[in-house]
């Protein structure tokens, strides 16, 4: 289970956007994320934190974007995907 991490590097940042940008394509369509978040849509879920990350440099204020993304890496792991 993710546990939510208050700060992150570029280059864990820089990985999590490369391994999504890798699978984009093999996302399933709908994904309850946890309890209390589902998304309709992965793939334009996933798309739009990839565009809130890239090119910026990590903040706090960013870091909830990121473990989103995180989150939703583990679940997909978890059901299968390498």
């Amino acid at each position: 289970i993710y546990t939510f991490k208050p700060d992150f590097t570029k280059a864990e940042v820089n990985e999590l956007i490369d391994w999504f940008e890798k699978r984009m394509d093999q996302l399933p369509e709908e994904m309850q994320i946890n309890k209390s978040s589902y998304t309709k849509n992965l793939r334009f879920t996933v798309a739009k934190l990839i565009s809130m990350l890239k090119d910026r440099d990590v903040t706090v204020t960013l870091c909830g974007y990121i473990a989103h993304l995180a989150l939703i890496k583990e679940r997909l792991i978890r059901d299968g995907m390498e």
